[in-house]
């Protein structure tokens, strides 16, 4: 079976006469050729805008097209694309030029110079008229400086014999409304001076020119006459019919078609094929309207009821997209929008529609990925409604069904820069301007449903957002909470020991000292009362006396040892081993086996020497033992201390306090931990092996 050949033709868009008369062309040749046909409508490309990056061009590789054609008067602005540059764009595929002279590739072009001379030379040879308004198109458009040029040379060589003609030029962008616009603000500075002729650039913007005239009632301004160029069908039904410059459509779609068949088949054609226009007079330019009475029924119902016609379906089609439009002014959601465009498309009898719309995956493009969501399907056998959330459709596959038609049109939807998506369709050429002015309404609606999903799916994740915001900060408060209870809870602990050591304070103070200084006192008022005093009375009390000094100053050290502020760690904690002797009655040993104590400040200092204070105080006084080792040594963590002792153990010691109804083993264990919190140490307690017990701090470097 032989392959059917696929040409892309790139344009603007066909709501447009003059590029839908060269689609209807090219549609008709290519199906009599056996070709198939993409007409591919996207954005225009200017100075800011290459064609590598345009929309069209990443369409191609979807297509696996043999040849393109592009609509180049529409799609460029000269200057704008270099003849490399198309060519690797369209990864050199064989390709044809309409309407621009690019090197190297074959192009077809308009002879305008001739037709414009003349269009010029009638309006001053067989009307007089001296005074004209130039209406071009952009002003760098390569149409529009060919047709000024020559409109300004004729205008200069009749002007050199008569002085009084001359000429006024401005330029538009060839659209009606923009030139009815301008008309305005020119009455607006020229109220009493009309020029005689108005030559404007293109039908669309001459059309433009006769709407302003018919809504207009100065004098001056109602006998002014209008010629366009390009001779679309809607000149001929204009009121008056509008003198203008045929150009041979058919021909130049023709044309394009035969010359890339032939390229694509490997035969050489000729670089430039340039196709001559004719000058049409109607009436707009001043000529008198023929008689209809001496016209024939036949040649009336010929030559003028087509117009009409034209007009009466024109107005029927445009009555329909009005509605269309009306109904999409409040839809916001995709299934509304599909009802909607269902209705629509029926009016238009259009037997094949396909919706789709552009979402990232993988933070991809679709042009990336290669696949789009399909939101609407429509052929002659089903319906199909989805929505946003559909499955993404592989294009390539999708462009290579079997469509009924040999002519696909594909329409690029955007919202401002942004690809939103894209149309395939097929229907009547003749109803390509109608359904094409619909999409414009369709992008509105997806962009304004798109903005709506965004909207909900941020309301979504905020909301989201927020409910883990709220368990968080409940958490958090359950924390505080607990941390506060925590808090009231060390702080009660705090008083309470605080207390207790005030009252093991005093009952050491009154124990102890207070006994001491009571039994001196006593000793005191019984040598008092002897006539003569023993010769060791003396001795023995100062011997009192001194040994009383001596465990006051050792309560006071206890209670604030001073020498922190002067001396190390380290000497601090081997003159507390050192005491334990002479105080407690135990040997402690004691073992620095760290590098430098240089890194604990003063609370850190005094904290470590109360626990070891402390626990040496259990020990001596709870644990039966009889000799211990406080050893220092430093570890990858911190420093770690640790007191080791041969006693009885904790657990038995906690025993037998519980059976003599004494609570100073709690209490001190309770400080320890406390003071160890306080600097951050891990503080523990644990059996030693064989017996005994070994009391541990672990202090952490600042950076652990």
């Amino acid at each position: 079976m032989k392959k059917i050949r696929h040409i892309v033709l790139f344009l603007r868009t066909l709501s447009d006469p003059y590029q839908l008369a060269i689609f209807k062309s090219i549609s008709q040749t290519a199906k009599d050729k056996g070709l198939l046909v993409w007409a591919v409508q996207s954005e225009r490309i200017d100075h800011t805008f290459s064609f590598d990056k345009h929309s069209a061009c990443k369409f191609l590789k979807f297509f696996e097209a043999d040849g393109v054609i592009f609509l180049s008067s529409a799609m460029f602005l000269d200057g704008n694309m270099t003849t490399e540059r198309l060519k690797n764009c369209i990864n050199n595929l064989p390709c044809v030029s309409v309407g621009y002279n690019y090197s190297g590739i074959p192009s077809i072009l308009i002879r305008n110079r001739i037709s414009m001379t003349n269009i010029v030379e009638h309006l001053i040879k067989v009307h007089g008229y001296k005074t004209f308004l130039f209406i071009g198109g952009e002003k760098y458009h390569n149409d529009n400086m060919v047709r000024e040029s020559v409109f300004k040379r004729t205008i200069k060589r009749y002007a050199e014999k008569f002085p009084d003609i001359h000429a006024e030029y401005a330029h538009c962008n060839w659209s009606e409304h923009q030139t009815f616009a301008f008309m305005k603000d020119y009455l607006a500075r020229h109220p009493n001076k009309a020029p005689d002729a108005i030559v404007a650039a293109n039908d669309n913007m001459a059309i433009g020119v006769l709407k302003f005239l018919r809504s207009v009632h100065e004098p001056a301004w109602q006998n002014v006459a209008v010629t366009g160029y390009d001779d679309i069908p809607q000149s001929a039904s204009e009121i008056p019919a509008l003198t203008t410059v045929s150009q041979p459509l058919q021909k130049l779609g023709a044309a394009a078609v035969l010359g890339l068949k032939s390229l694509m088949e490997g035969e050489t054609v000729p670089m430039r094929l340039h196709i001559d226009t004719e000058v049409r007079i109607r009436n707009s330019c001043g000529c008198a309207v023929e008689p209809l009475k001496d016209k024939k029924t036949l040649d009336y119902k010929n030559e003028y009821a087509p117009n009409y016609q034209f007009r009466f379906k024109a107005d029927y089609y445009l009555n329909i997209v009005s509605t269309f439009a009306q109904e999409l002014t409040d839809i916001d959601s995709i299934p509304a929008l599909c009802a909607s465009l269902s209705g629509f498309l029926n009016m238009l009898e259009v037997p094949i529609f396909y919706l789709f719309s552009f979402s990232k995956q993988n933070n991809q493009m679709w042009y990336e990925t290669g696949s789009a969501q399909l939101i609407y399907s429509r052929t002659a056998i089903n319906e199909v409604y989805n929505n946003f959330l559909s499955e993404h459709i592989n294009l390539k596959d999708f462009f290579h069904r079997d469509f009924p038609s040999d002519v696909r049109s594909i329409f690029l939807l955007r919202a401002g820069q942004k690809e939103i998506g894209f149309v395939l369709f097929e229907i009547d050429p003749e109803l390509q301007p109608y359904i094409c002015s619909a999409f414009a309404f369709i992008e509105n609606v997806l962009r304004r449903v798109s903005d709506l999903e965004t909207e909900k799916q941020h309301s979504a994740l905020l909301e989201k957002e927020i409910q883990l915001r709220s368990k968080a900060l409940v958490a958090v408060h359950e924390k505080l909470k607990q941390e506060a209870e925590r808090r009231l809870a060390v702080e009660a602990e705090v008083l309470r020991i605080s207390e207790l050591e005030r009252l093991r304070f005093s009952i050491d103070l009154h124990d102890d000292i207070c006994q001491r200084l009571a039994g001196i006192s006593l000793y005191c008022k019984s040598l008092l009362k002897m006539e003569e005093l023993p010769t060791n009375a003396l001795p023995d009390l100062a011997s009192l006396i001194d040994e009383t000094l001596t465990r006051t100053r050792a309560y006071a050290h206890d209670f604030f040892p001073l020498e922190l502020d002067s001396v190390s760690l380290k000497e601090a904690l081997f003159l507390l081993c050192e005491s334990s002797g002479s105080q407690m009655g135990l040997h402690c040993d004691f073992e620095w086996l760290s590098n430098s104590d240089t890194k604990f400040h003063t609370t850190q200092k005094l904290n470590i020497y109360r626990i070891f204070q402390e626990a040496l105080h259990n020990v001596s006084k709870h644990a039966k033992a009889r000799k211990a080792v406080l050893r220092v040594t430093e570890e990858s963590k911190g420093t770690l201390f640790e007191l080791i002792d041969d006693g009885i153990g904790v657990e038995q010691s906690k025993e037998i306090a519980k059976k003599t109804r004494k609570k100073s083993v709690g209490l001190g264990m309770r400080s320890m931990e406390y003071r160890a919190h306080q600097i951050g140490a891990e503080y523990s307690i644990k059996p030693s092996v064989p017996c005994g017990t070994i009391v541990s701090v672990m202090l952490p470097n600042p950076s652990v």
